[in-house]
């Protein structure tokens, strides 16, 4: 068996990408758990709900950094034409800082209030600059996965996670306060940015930058910004709403445990999702150009990421509240209460991976942008509902039932689309 899988590994292209992304997503997510139990006896969940709040505004923030004109990169089939709008796309992303710190500097107080954590405002400069670096990032990876890259990929990701948690122990060592943890994923970001560019730079076209070019590849994908850029904006507040809404409604505390239950569930699932998501999106694009039906490999990779994630439901079910309290320490065993349920959304997230891939190849943006504001809408009203009548667990509980149940929805249209354009 172990003899078979090798020499599929080696007879073929795409699964050796796979393979070398999880490798060093693997490693970097090793070092990140071997971290967190030194992390949570060093930080307090009150730094953790202010990290887990400042990240989700950023997050945010960020999905404008690129006009989306990231994910276009690989389509393009020339490299002077996706260079051109690589450009263009990192000016934009100028703006986009800009209008973050126009638009939210005069309410940093306000928010600040609102989620119960007053060290938010202290380190809202922090904010703009990981918008800058999150859009740049992106623009990069993006790049690289046009180039097929996926092993300087791997290699930037260990080396930034390695430096970044690094950073963050020794600040607590120093009882620098929670902030360092906002610092921390600041430098763990630009590091992961610093080393990849660098890694890329035989890769940059010879021919100058053209800005007719550009603005005719801006207009030729205009979907992006249209279309993909709200439903992003939509997707990242629906994703990092818990962070916010538990913090306005119950406290920095309870963001603190989600944000590490979270965490710690995403973690063995992740790489391999991520790993999917690039390698899959460029070999589906040269399946599509070539003209491929994308059905059965979209639906092959659906059963088995969510074959894959059948183990971690189980021992988590099982297991999650005496597994926390013994890695990270007995104030944390409330964190495992909701890991069971974060372990259903996380399946339901990670097995529509395909399908969500495949979206822009096929055009259709417009749709996912419709489904995006179904799906946000039924988790706003689930956290708001739970917020004012529920109990925090209860409100988790329901958010990632109902969220599962949106991605279901997301992978049954996809698999309609696609059954149709087959007939």
């Amino acid at each position: 068996m172990i003899k078979f899988f090798y020499l599929s590994l080696r007879a073929s292209t795409f699964l050796r990408n796979i393979a070398t992304l999880v490798s060093g997503s693997a490693f970097a997510q090793v070092i990140a758990l071997a971290c967190a139990p030194v992390m949570t006896r060093l930080y307090s969940p009150e730094d953790f709900g202010l990290l887990g709040v400042f990240m989700a505004v950023t997050a945010v923030a960020a999905t404008i950094a690129t006009l989306r004109y990231d994910m276009a990169l690989v389509l393009p089939k020339e490299d002077d034409s996706a260079w051109s709008l690589m450009r263009l796309a990192g000016s934009w992303s100028f703006v986009a800082v800009l209008l973050v710190f126009l638009i939210l500097y005069p309410l940093r107080h306000s928010l600040a209030d609102l989620v119960g954590a007053p060290d938010f405002a202290r380190y809202f400069v922090w904010l703009p600059l990981l918008v800058l670096t999150s859009g740049w990032l992106s623009l990069a990876t993006h790049w690289a996965i046009r180039k097929k890259r996926f092993r300087a990929m791997s290699t930037t990701c260990v080396s930034s996670c390695v430096l970044g948690n690094g950073y963050k122990i020794g600040g607590g060592l120093m009882g620098v306060g929670g902030g360092v943890l906002i610092v921390g994923a600041f430098i763990q970001q630009l590091l992961h940015l610093v080393v990849l560019v660098f890694q890329l730079r035989k890769e940059i076209p010879s021919a100058p930058y053209h800005p007719a070019e550009a603005r005719a590849q801006a207009r030729e994908h205009r979907s992006f910004p249209l279309c993909r850029m709200p439903q992003d904006v939509l997707a990242s507040l629906a994703y990092n709403l818990p962070n916010i809404l538990l913090a306005v409604y119950f406290s920095p505390v309870i963001v603190g445990f989600f944000l590490l239950a979270h965490r710690v569930v995403q973690a063995p699932v992740s790489l391999v999702r991520e790993a999917v998501r690039q390698v899959y999106y460029q070999k589906a694009t040269e399946l599509h150009h070539a003209g491929v039906d994308l059905l059965q490999p979209t639906v092959r990779m659906t059963v088995g990421l969510g074959l894959l994630c059948c183990p971690m439901m189980l021992v988590l079910g099982l297991y999650a509240t005496d597994l926390f309290g013994w890695v990270f320490g007995e104030e944390w065993t409330i964190a495992g209460r909701y890991a069971w349920p974060l372990s259903i959304l996380v399946t339901a997230a990670v097995c529509n991976t395909p399908s969500v891939v495949v979206i822009p190849i096929l055009g259709e943006n417009v749709g996912l942008l419709r489904y995006e504001c179904f799906a946000t809408g039924v988790r706003v009203l689930t956290l708001v509902y739970g917020g004012l009548y529920l109990s925090a667990y209860d409100t988790v509980l329901w958010f990632c039932l109902l969220s599962a149940v949106a991605n279901v929805c997301l992978i049954m249209w996809v698999t309609w689309t696609l059954k149709k354009l087959q007939r």
